[in-house]
């Protein structure tokens, strides 16, 4: 039982909770504006730490990985690589922009793009880690993803509650905004959150993923409804 738990929720579904639930809000109501994309140079860096970090994983490969990832096959692996260069380019551009560079946004674009190329050509000369650094090396990138994504359903979404939620998913001719929020946050976890994790540890059934998305929602509903007192 313990060990069917241990590869359903995994360590970074239970930082990603603890980060959308807490972290965020309280880091919000501590800091302020200073957290917003006008901070300044500082959360820049930090920015372009964790696209870089998220790039090593993303151009390496883990003993660990299936084979089906080889030789450019398409597998939901590689499916995922592709996706990955979405929070990269979006990442990227923000932390270009809070250091003030003019590096034009199609580079941003390019340079991913190249790299996901080069993988799926050299899959077996990339060089080989472990499974554990390369999960660990992309969670800083899926953590600034789900803050902005967190800060973004406080904003528009900040009297949705589970009860509003499952009456909207009765009642959606009469409030649509319940299905539009889960059709929001489908997007963003399939985009930000299960692809750059499919890159560094490939794997997982659909049941743990639908279980792993569902602590997601719940996090997230508790930033945007009681996340503010925190």
């Amino acid at each position: 039982m313990s060990s069917a738990i241990s590869r359903t929720i995994q360590f970074e579904d239970v930082l990603l909770i603890v980060w959308v639930a807490f972290v965020e809000p309280g880091l919000l109501r501590v800091f302020g504006d200073r957290l917003t994309t006008d901070s300044g140079p500082g959360l820049g860096v930090i920015y372009l730490l964790a696209c870089a970090l998220a790039l090593v994983s993303y151009a390496t490969r883990s003993r660990e990985d299936e084979a089906g990832a080889r030789n450019g096959r398409l597998t939901p692996e590689n499916y995922a690589r592709m996706v990955v260069i979405g929070p990269l380019f979006f990442i990227g551009a923000a932390a270009l922009d809070l250091l003030g560079s003019q590096i034009g946004e199609t580079l941003l674009l390019i340079i991913p793009g190249i790299i996901l190329a080069l993988t799926l050509i050299m899959y077996e000369r990339l060089p080989q880690i472990s499974r554990l650094a390369r999960r660990l090396l992309m969670t800083p990138m899926v953590l600034i993803a789900a803050a902005w994504f967190a800060r973004f359903s406080s904003s528009l979404f900040g009297n949705l509650g589970p009860g509003e939620l499952l009456e909207g998913l009765r009642t959606p001719s009469v409030n649509f905004i319940p299905i539009l929020f889960l059709f929001a946050v489908c997007v963003f976890y399939l985009g930000f959150i299960f692809a750059p994790r499919q890159v560094a540890n490939s794997g997982g059934s659909w049941l743990q993923w639908a279980v792993r998305f569902g602590f997601f929602i719940a996090a997230l509903l508790f930033n945007v409804r009681v996340g503010m007192f925190f």
